[in-house]
């Protein structure tokens, strides 16, 4: 699909997507702890204010818009989150369709349909939950990072890398899956490349993390938020009245499991850190069926039901990048 229909395409997608994020359900204005200009303005509780990259960008178009602006989306607070959102979503299609290239470089026609259609089922991940404003950023920089991981562009990968750290703290987590795919096989990696971008990684996010939150040390709310008793519970008590999107997102996890070992080893390696992980957090510091909260894997389980739908239609020999080919 060329550049300018794919652009086109991705664009009208991220209209519906933000139309209905803004217009359906709670909207992105909802949740008392994490208003909208509270966020963006830097008062809000803790932890949302340290998910620091979307406001801090909409402070900085703010500053240079006259006083009073406003256009038929809101204010100036308003109109530059949405934006950023909308344009974050564009840009998730981008890395999913570089991603999946890059992995699957015999699909060209594939990758862009499976990135159009994994923006298309964004809203699944919506209702009923309350929507954040650093959602879609997480969304778009966790695909690239592992895009540039994909195709060893190192230095794309440290600027990235430390967007995704301010956006948000999940991003310790594309270290983890940086050592679980790197560690034991280097895909072509020095081993002093390895250790270099390791310790980039741990130090950039110790730094980033450590400065915002002692930025926001005086606001309300704690480090975490704990939910193993309140909501979880209840639901765990009461599976009947757990969002069925949960359900819908372990189905579409076990159908991209089918074939595992032909499946490329970045895609298996993230699934087996990211999945475990995230569903610790879901029970314990989440809610367990907010199933935006699972953003970070989104992307490549996109990807690993695209392989089995188009293995299903098409069986061939593999067609994956003979670097992924191995543990």
């Amino acid at each position: 699909m060329r550049r300018p229909v794919f652009l086109a395409a991705a664009v009208f997608l991220a209209i519906i997507v933000m139309t209905w994020t803004v217009s359906i359900g709670e909207g992105i204005d909802a949740y008392y702890r994490s208003r909208l200009p509270d966020m963006v303005h830097g008062t809000a509780w803790r932890p949302y204010v340290t998910r620091a990259l979307v406001p801090m960008v909409a402070r900085a178009g703010g500053s240079v818009l006259p006083a009073g602006f406003t256009t038929p989306l809101g204010d100036a607070d308003h109109t530059l989150v949405i934006l950023i959102m909308g344009v974050s979503l564009v840009g998730y299609a981008f890395a999913l369709r570089d991603l999946s290239g890059a992995l699957f470089p015999a699909r060209p026609l594939a990758a862009s349909l499976t990135a159009l259609g994994a923006l298309a089922f964004v809203p699944l991940f919506l209702y009923p939950f309350s929507r954040q404003i650093y959602d879609f950023t997480t969304l778009w920089l966790f695909t690239l990072v592992l895009a540039c991981m994909a195709r060893a562009r190192w230095a794309a990968f440290a600027v990235v890398f430390a967007l995704a750290s301010i956006n948000k703290e999940t991003a310790i987590l594309l270290t983890i899956v940086f050592i679980a795919h790197y560690a034991v096989n280097r895909h072509g990696m020095t081993t002093a490349a390895f250790w270099r971008l390791l310790a980039f990684q741990l130090i950039v996010f110790a730094v980033i993390r450590a400065s915002i939150g002692y930025a926001f040390r005086n606001n309300e709310g704690g480090a975490v938020e704990m939910h193993l008793f309140d909501h979880n519970q209840h639901v765990l008590e009461h599976p009947m009245e757990m969002s069925k999107r949960l359900w819908l997102l372990i189905a579409a996890i076990a159908a991209g499991t089918w074939g595992w070992r032909q499946k490329p080893a970045l895609l298996r390696h993230a699934l087996l850190v990211l999945a475990p992980i995230l569903l610790v957090m879901g029970l314990t510091v989440g809610q367990l069926d907010e199933i935006r909260a699972y953003y970070e894997v989104y992307p490549v389980v996109a990807l690993l039901v695209a392989d089995t739908v188009w293995r299903g239609l098409k069986p061939s020999p593999s067609n994956i990048s003979p670097s992924e080919q191995h543990v």
